[in-house]
């Protein structure tokens, strides 16, 4: 971290060349990671940004909700028509400044998330092998009023690319994940018999094969050759001592295990097929388990280690060796960092006084957001409605925290209210909130000229007050 008055105009750094259609009007900061603040429509800068070449790991994208309510300087009421091609049109462009390994993130609430999901679907038919999965995030514990329940939470989206997905992090106690009964980061066998779409036999040949358990000991033996479903006819063990497991449906119908038969023997080998409960007198329908690829590859990086074999079933006996292994929780977040009132809100006042801005995200749930999808220290992040800039800030602190050089671009418009976009009034977004945001979070130091009160938590530190590292650039379009 640093301190205002170890920043000189000798010391100030410019992230980077200025992107071709726009001016730097300022720059402050230095050390390490570049920051960018683009106040122009983001879909200008997307084909700006794909022009020029640029690729980010990350896209955080928090678009009007469409409440039907204006708040701040935010337009808020849209045809929903209209809302879902704009937001479709900026996530095609997206796509093309995407990282091969990259992932997107869409925030949104109860009230648009049809409207969002009808987006997302149409993009998924358009891009071949990308998938999605919808985290449901703890927001505001005490809960906002609407109609019925009281709204305690929103949603994030996120989508991937075949190759994409998020990365196991290491996450502190406040997550609930390590205390007793947890599952996150503990290893789990799965069962070798598919569940859920692609089931069936038919859909999948290559993954139909016998599996031989021992019948005294439940020890997995060997694994056959796979054969056509449409030859399969059930027959008697030929060994009387060796049970024969099909992947069997409890209806009846021809399943298929999750791995190919080549990839079992290799797991086999290596201790990681085993079976369940031995179903004495039917053992052929024993359930058989597996350690899939993630887990393996745990014990490939050293997070779980091989202490053994069991006696019996020469299954591998493997624990964590740390007691903060990096993880992926659950779909729903029930975090206190996350709270946007307390984390948000109350945050961006401290930094900025007097502003008006309403519902920034927690910073601590962006920075928790890019631990699992901009893990590599030298990440870069686009986030395409910056707002008061969280993510840009998260990126700063996960920068000073772990010793990174994330790059960040924040795109918004300098809306005001009943306006519009305003590109030079100090009152906008662009000016009045995301650069002051960021320059106090750069220095510790609030517009008002004092230091920032408190620390940054979960866990503790260190002083707001003393300052980020990274280098900031102001970029307006140059209209020259």
């Amino acid at each position: 971290m640093n301190t205002l008055d170890t920043l000189t105009l000798d010391t100030l750094t410019a992230p980077q060349d200025v992107l071709a259609g726009y001016r730097a009007t300022d720059t402050f900061g230095s050390g390490s990671g570049c920051h960018r603040l683009i106040c122009d429509d983001n879909l200008t800068v997307l084909h700006q940004l794909d022009t020029s070449g640029e690729l980010f790991d990350f896209i955080f994208v928090d678009p009007p909700y469409n409440t039907g309510r204006t708040r701040d300087a935010y337009q808020n009421r849209f045809d929903a028509g209209d809302w879902q091609m704009a937001l479709l049109e900026r996530l095609q462009a997206a796509q093309q400044v995407l990282a091969l390994s990259g992932a997107m993130a869409l925030t949104i609430d109860s009230r648009s998330l049809a409207d969002a999901l009808q987006v997302v679907e149409r993009l998924m038919a358009q891009s071949t092998g990308w998938w999605y999965q919808i985290i449901t995030m703890s927001t505001v514990p005490s809960g906002s009023a609407m109609k019925g329940f009281r709204r305690s939470h929103e949603y994030i989206i996120c989508i991937h690319p075949a190759s994409g997905g998020p990365q196991p992090a290491k996450l502190g106690d406040h997550w609930g994940l390590h205390q007793e009964g947890r599952v996150a980061g503990t290893v789990q066998w799965n069962r070798l018999l598919k569940s859920g779409i692609g089931h069936t036999a038919q859909s999948s040949p290559g993954c139909f094969y016998p599996v031989f358990i021992d019948r005294a000991t439940g020890k997995v033996v060997g694994v056959g050759e796979p054969v056509s479903p449409g030859a399969y006819q059930k027959f008697n063990d030929p060994d009387p001592d060796v049970a024969t497991c099909w992947p069997i449906r409890k209806d009846g119908s021809l399943g298929r295990w999750r791995v190919s038969a080549d990839t079992a023997r290799t797991l086999l080998a290596q201790g990681f097929v085993t079976t369940g409960r031995l179903v004495r007198g039917d053992e052929h329908k024993t359930a058989i388990k597996y350690l899939t690829s993630g887990v393996v590859a745990k014990i490939d990086r050293g997070e779980f280690e091989i202490t053994g074999y069991d006696e019996d079933t020469g299954a591998a006996i493997v624990v964590a060796t740390e007691d903060d292994p990096a993880v992926l929780p659950t779909t729903v977040w029930t975090v206190p960092s996350h709270n946007y009132s307390v984390y948000g809100s109350w945050l961006l006042r401290k930094l900025v006084p007097q502003c008006t801005f309403s519902h920034p995200k927690s910073i601590y749930a962006m920075e928790d957001l890019l631990r699992f999808y901009a893990a590599d220290p030298d990440a870069k992040i686009l986030d395409l409605y910056a707002g008061s800039g969280t993510v840009a800030h998260a990126a700063m602190l996960l920068n000073d925290t772990d010793g990174g050089s994330r790059d960040t671009v924040s795109v918004t418009l300098n809306e005001l209210p009943q306006q519009g976009h305003a590109p030079g009034d100090k009152a906008g977004v662009f000016h009045a909130v995301l650069v002051p945001r960021m320059r106090a979070a750069s220095t510790g130091i609030t517009t008002a000229k004092h230091p920032v009160a408190g620390d940054y938590e979960f866990p503790l530190r260190g002083a707001i007050a003393d300052g980020l590292s990274g280098a900031v650039e102001v970029l307006i379009p140059d209209q020259s």
